[in-house]
């Protein structure tokens, strides 16, 4: 008998048995099937199952309506329903309607996910900015070290050179030092002796002059 029924999407099928043909949708009491390559796929096609009960034949006389092989293409065949899957047919459009629930749900969460998605990529774009500033920052720092450790060593440098012209000068200085008093030593023994002269001097001036006045 002829089984005058619409579901509403898309069955999406894909067996070993059936491995070029992408989808089937049901239209009233026509089926479109959808794919490429449909003649190796619908040679192989002997019924859609709803679960386990065979719905729907393909008729032999069908394949031969199959053109533009290696493209998308549309075939129409008529549909014949078994006693055994009338009552399944009310289940199929049940699980499509949720289905098709479910499906929203999905591309709602993607929706959601698609957003947290740019929201990420923004962030990471910040990210890269805030550390491409970082990095120019700590070369421009590193810089500022090398140039610091260079002026440094400068002073390093100048600082070992005043020392050791310092060390030089004490070193004069320290001469100079032990001159002075080498010379105030001699100059102590010529003021002895010289005192000692006077000293002497003293004692005999009398003599000496009262020898003068006599003469």
């Amino acid at each position: 008998m002829d089984c005058f029924f619409y579901i509403k999407g898309w069955l999406y099928i894909g067996t070993e048995y059936t491995p070029n043909i992408k989808r089937i949708g049901f239209y009233g009491n026509k089926i479109e099937v959808i794919g490429e390559n449909l003649l190796s796929g619908l040679n192989q096609l002997e019924s859609v199952n709803f679960g386990n009960n065979p719905c729907v034949n393909v008729d032999a006389t069908t394949r031969e309506q199959i053109q533009d092989l290696n493209k998308n293409l549309h075939l129409w065949c008529s549909v014949t329903c078994s006693a055994d899957c009338m009552d399944h047919i009310d289940v199929v459009q049940d699980n499509v309607v949720k289905v098709d629930g479910n499906l929203k749900v999905i591309e709602g969460v993607q929706s959601d996910e698609r957003d947290r998605l740019n929201q990420v990529q923004e962030n990471v774009v910040k990210i890269d900015e805030t550390v491409r500033n970082i990095e120019d920052v700590q070369s421009q720092e590193k810089d500022r070290l090398d140039q610091v450790q260079e002026n440094i060593q400068e002073m390093e440098i100048e600082n070992t050179r005043e020392r050791d012209r310092l060390d030089g000068r004490i070193d004069e200085y320290a001469i100079e030092i032990g001159a002075i008093n080498s010379n105030i030593e001699t100059m102590e023994e010529q003021i002895d002796y010289l005192t000692t002269i006077v000293n002497s001097l003293t004692v005999k001036l009398p003599t000496i002059i009262g020898t003068k006045v006599r003469v």
